[in-house]
């Protein structure tokens, strides 16, 4: 399937198409799967590699600087080419932006203003039948899988088993990877690592591509979506989209749950600091070695939301104007770090196992 649809070459070829190479015409040899026209900005955030850019210019920026790391960041995200069409409004392309295309081997075109880009995406659609049915079935593996996750782990780690890619949700504000979820064929690297893990002995594999995504914003929480993908087997744009929304789904399913049990939380914290009686505290969290840990009342609803997505079992409200949690002893460590992301101090109490 690695030979499956057109070279950006074959298409500027195409008499009809009436579209010719600006620069970069030492990366002609590159195979499009797919061509979307696009006009937003940053435009990789919606194309997947080897797909063709289609744009009257509007996407690209006017100052020639900029210009230069467009075309780096189409380079990076793996896009085949980009087609520019000859309409009024769109900027003019600089010298130095062609330039650097045809340093990076990275093909601009030019395609006439009497050609729709519907032309231009038929070709392409026609010769990726093959591309487009494994999408598909892709995608329907995809779902079955949310049938049987209950947290956002386990999505993570269905979809890096099925794609064989490197999958992890990020706390931007922190950098902190919340999920993250190991390629599942020997040889990857787990996101953010630079180098892949091998056997001692083995071939080292090609080098992984990793790319982030921005997912909606769920209240305090700005995540990211980041894969590691092998660079001879992207993902298409058609799969990130739909994984990038599963991913949101279940993230908004886990917060759910917890503004579920912020009410049993904060009767269980009353009734245990309160009253003396942490029975309803005891049997939430079970038995082990806790500690109570005392932070600012801002900081407790995004701390407690980043520990729920990171799997850490707790109980967490309000008491006496604090933000009090009551979290196992082995993972101590991980709330203060979440805490320390956002700015917080985390005063904690002696460990102790007897809730009496």
């Amino acid at each position: 399937m690695a030979d499956a649809g057109l070279t950006v070459g074959e298409i500027a070829a195409i008499d009809t198409l009436r579209t010719e190479v600006l620069a970069g015409a030492g990366g002609l040899g590159r195979r499009v799967v797919w061509a979307h026209s696009c006009e937003l900005e940053e435009p990789w955030q919606w194309l997947g590699p080897a797909e063709l850019l289609l744009t009257v210019g509007f996407c690209v920026p006017r100052d020639p600087e900029a210009q230069v790391g467009f075309v780096r960041r189409l380079v990076e995200a793996g896009i085949a080419g980009a087609s520019i069409g000859v309409r009024g409004g769109g900027a003019e392309l600089s010298d130095d932006m062609l330039r650097e295309a045809e340093r990076l081997d990275f093909p601009l075109l030019r395609t006439d203003a009497e050609v729709p880009w519907s032309a231009i995406t038929r070709h392409v659609a026609a010769a990726s039948d093959s591309l487009r049915a494994a999408d598909v079935l892709t995608l329907a593996k995809l779902y079955g899988l949310t049938a049987s996750v209950e947290h956002p782990q386990d999505l993570l780690l269905g979809v890096a088993e099925l794609l064989g890619a490197g999958v992890a949700v990020i706390d931007r504000a922190s950098g902190r990877r919340l999920l993250t979820a190991e390629a599942a064929t020997p040889g990857r690297a787990t996101p953010g690592r630079s180098e892949p893990e091998v056997d001692s002995g083995e071939a080292a594999p090609p080098p992984l591509r990793v790319r982030r995504h921005g997912l909606a914003r769920n209240g305090d929480l700005d995540l990211e979506l980041e894969i590691a993908e092998h660079p001879e087997r992207p993902l298409s744009a058609m799969v990130l989209v739909h994984v990038k929304r599963l991913v949101e789904v279940e993230a908004d399913r886990a917060l759910l749950r917890l503004a579920a049990r912020q009410g049993d939380w904060n009767r269980a914290l009353e009734r245990a600091l309160g009253a003396g009686d942490p029975c309803d505290v005891a049997a939430m969290l079970g038995e082990g070695v806790f500690r109570a840990v005392v932070v600012e009342r801002s900081a407790l609803v995004p701390l407690a939301r980043a520990a729920v997505l990171q799997r850490t079992e707790l109980v967490a409200g309000v008491f006496g104007g604090r933000g009090v949690v009551f979290v196992a002893e082995e993972r101590l460590g991980e709330l203060r770090s979440l805490a320390a992301d956002r700015g917080a101090t985390a005063g904690a109490s002696a460990p102790f196992s007897d809730w009496g």
